[in-house]
């Protein structure tokens, strides 16, 4: 049972965090991620990542991912720590 109380009636539900980056499973289920970062001043960062099965952080980024299946796409929203 969750310790947070219920959303009060008419209160808007928070806003999705924005993605950052696009994710796409190649067929051998190796994961790229398209990550930016942005920040004040208009700096902008853009990675390429490739997660490959045998990484120990893949388990934990396709669950991220939502399950994400060989051939598809997902939005990556942030990282909490740890995971990535």
């Amino acid at each position: 049972m969750s310790s947070i109380p219920p959303r009060p009636d008419g209160m808007p539900a928070d806003e999705p965090p924005e993605p950052i980056g696009s994710a796409h499973m190649r067929e051998d289920g190796t994961v790229e991620l398209k990550l930016i970062a942005k920040a004040p001043g208009d700096i902008l960062g853009e990675a390429m990542f490739l997660v490959k099965p045998d990484d120990p952080r893949y388990e934990g980024v396709v669950e991220h991912l939502g399950h994400l299946k060989p051939g598809g796409y997902a939005p990556v929203p942030p990282f909490p720590p740890g995971v990535f």
